[in-house]
Parts: structure tokens; C-alpha cells; sequence
């Protein structure tokens, strides 16, 4: 585990599975309700799909507390997108979010597209989050940029606190 301060996509967790466990119990997060592949809890399976994808899993868990207060509210808690994520042409949705049949499913695309971004040359929160949260589409890209970079702060001080 490491420190992100520059926001980088593709980063060692900034995150411990511990304090994601930690903030969405603390959430009282739907996504606890669910088993994972290879009987995963939600902590391990975002922290481990970041690790082996190379995604930082503290910039899924900042998008996901910023979309939805960890899929408590909007409509996350029906569509089960950690990322609120709009859907192609002929994708499931709902309200004009793509729909998920489980939240690994959500935790799954969410972290495909940010690697699509690091891939195509947006490579911090920076860089990704005018795409994923455009003005155009009534969002504050640089509010947003902010809080993500501060919650992935706030996770990575109670990481090395525990």
C-alpha cells in the first residue's frame, strides 16, 4: 500500500481492505449483503480486483461514497453501479444509468472503464473525471475532482491508522 496523492489510475492500493470493510459497514452499504467470487466479501473483492487489475481501488471506493454514499442513495441502490455510470446503446438501464445484475457486476464495469481511461490517456481522477462526470450532464467536474482526491485521502490516513 502506498500513498496516491497525484490521483493516478493505475497505482498499488492507497486503500486497506480493512478501512473499505470499515467504510461500508460504517455506510450501512448494501453491497455487504452480497457474496463474491471465491467467497470474497465486498472489501476483498474491490480491493483484490484493484490489485490485480492495477486500478487503485481507493479511487472505486471514492466514486462509489460520491455517487451514492456507497450505494445508499439515488439510483444506485436499484441499478447497483458503484460508478453511476451511463449505459451504451442496447445496455440494461435504469433512469438513464446502466442497470446491473449484482453489484460485482457494477464493481466489475466500474473498474473496466476506469482502466479503458488509463488506457486512452486519462490517467489520474483528473484527467477521467470531466468524461465521467461532464458538466453537460449537470455535474461540477472539478467539485467532483476534489471530493474523489479527498475521500481517497481520507481512506488512505485510516488505512495506516489501522
Amino acid at each position: 500500500m502506498a500513498p496516491n496523492l497525484e490521483g493516478l489510475i493505475l497505482h498499488v492500493p492507497s486503500v486497506s481492505v480493512a478501512e473499505i470493510r470499515s467504510a461500508l459497514t460504517a455506510a450501512h452499504s448494501p453491497i455487504l449483503s452480497t457474496s463474491y467470487a471465491d467467497n470474497k466479501d465486498a472489501a476483498e473483492y474491490i480491493w483484490d480486483s484493484g490489485r490485480v487489475l492495477g486500478v487503485d481501488p481507493a479511487i472505486v471506493m471514492a466514486i462509489f461514497r460520491y455517487e451514492s454514499a456507497y450505494g445508499t442513495r439515488g439510483v444506485a441502490q436499484i441499478t447497483q453501479s458503484v460508478g453511476n455510470i451511463r449505459p451504451l446503446a442496447g445496455q440494461p438501464s435504469y433512469q438513464g444509468y446502466r442497470s446491473y445484475g449484482s453489484w460485482q457486476e457494477g464493481i466489475d464495469d466500474c473498474y473496466r472503464l476506469l482502466l479503458q481511461y488509463a488506457r486512452h490517456g486519462a490517467a489520474t481522477v483528473a484527467d477521467a473525471i470531466p468524461t465521467w462526470a461532464p458538466a453537460d450532464d449537470n455535474n461540477d467536474p472539478g467539485a467532483y475532482v476534489a471530493g474523489v482526491m479527498q475521500i481517497m485521502t481520507d481512506l488512505y490516513q485510516r488505512s495506516i491508522g489501522n
